[in-house]
């Protein structure tokens, strides 16, 4: 709920409904719906200070699933349903650089499916697909090594350090608290700052045990 506005995907739903891009400009598909590229957009990572961090790259996306695959991420199986290899790398039968997701160049990235998949530009919309800098990730600890994974010495994405991930969305996280506050602000640098309206997000926890 939070990180949806701090982290953009490939695409997202407007105001309508309707699936656009987000960090994708455009995308296409083969006939059979089996490999689908899509063509990135201008845009930067950030630290949670606002500092440029480096470019969104296709890399970026070739990350996200690697990472997720490592470290067992819980919608695992969602990206394993689609992408031909990723089940069959977590079981260990092949390498990474055989998975179906491939940095054509720093603003192509392409995915080979295992299965026809007209809706695909769709699922990439979820947090399995939402993209990681390999090279914050890898400074993160020892353990955020991709390949040779060890979280217990990782201190990538903790949950209430806003330091410990790098944001392309419109929010960079102020403060998150447990059962008592989450604060956000406007990303300055944001592609699409200019329709970001909202400038302080202050949320306030309440239990729900006072109806008043």
């Amino acid at each position: 709920e939070i990180t949806a506005n701090c982290v953009d995907a490939l695409t997202e739903t407007n105001s309508y409904n309707n699936y656009v891009g987000a960090l994708a400009e455009s995308w296409e598909a083969n006939e059979e719906k089996t490999e689908w590229t899509f063509h990135l957009r201008d845009a930067n990572w950030v630290t949670n200070t606002g500092e440029v961090y480096a470019p969104v790259t296709a890399d970026d996306f070739v990350t996200t699933l690697q990472h997720l695959a490592d470290f067992n991420g819980s919608n695992l199986w969602i990206a394993a349903s689609f992408v031909e290899g990723l089940s069959d790398y977590v079981d260990g039968n092949i390498s990474f650089d055989k998975v179906g997701v491939e940095a054509v160049d720093d603003k192509t990235v392409k995915f080979t499916l295992t299965a026809p998949t007209p809706f695909f530009n769709t699922i990439v919309a979820n947090n399995a697909f939402w993209p990681i800098n390999r090279e914050f990730l890898e400074s993160k600890g020892d353990g955020c090594k991709l390949g040779d994974p060890d979280p217990a010495n990782c201190g990538y994405g903790v949950a209430t350090d806003p330091s410990s991930i790098l944001y392309n969305g419109a929010y960079i996280i102020d403060e998150l608290v447990s059962k008592s506050s989450q604060k956000l602000h406007k990303n300055e640098n944001y592609w699409d700052a200019e329709h970001v309206y909202v400038n302080k997000i202050s949320r306030v926890y309440n239990d729900g045990s006072d109806p008043a």
